[in-house]
């Protein structure tokens, strides 16, 4: 089962290492962790994704709590969010045919040229990890030497 968490800290040297240290000590299987700054410099928010029982991510939920620079924990199940993620979607694209239909193909999907080089065409989508899933699923079907690579979750809580 998968579950996404939500850390604030405070923005000080060290915190996000003590933080991914403990998953490490701890043995979670962690799909992804995203960190960046909010609207205070000050202040940091972690997304955690991992993978595992309602016991360790219970159990996680807790020992991050007792880090001194921990602000709050909240479990996305129980809080009023909005998560995202991005993907970035390379596509072989050598003809300006191949680029045609790359490019009308993924708009049809809901993607978005954002690089086009000589022989690929690099799109971004930034959406729910199902809509990511399907598009790239999609996108490699049609266009088999596509890859990809996805930045992780990242949540924005409902209630300020």
């Amino acid at each position: 089962m998968t579950h996404t968490i939500f850390a604030v800290v405070d923005n000080k040297p060290g915190v996000v290492s003590r933080v991914s240290g403990l998953f490490t000590r701890r043995g979670y299987n962690i799909e992804s962790l995203v960190t960046g700054v909010t609207d205070d410099p000050m202040i940091y928010k972690l997304t955690v994704v991992l993978n595992g029982t309602e016991e360790k991510k219970d159990l996680l939920v807790a020992q991050l709590q007792r880090i001194q620079e921990v602000i709050s924990v909240s479990v996305a199940e129980h809080t009023p969010c909005a998560l995202s993620e991005m993907m970035l979607l390379a596509v072989p694209a050598h003809t300006e045919e191949d680029r045609a239909q790359a490019r009308a193909f993924a708009e049809s999907l809901g993607l978005r040229l954002c690089l086009e080089a000589d022989a690929v065409l690099v799109f971004e989508l930034c959406d729910t990890p199902e809509a990511l899933d399907t598009a790239r699923s999609a996108m490699r079907a049609r266009f088999p030497g596509a890859y990809s690579v996805r930045s992780g979750a990242i949540g924005l809580a409902l209630d300020p």
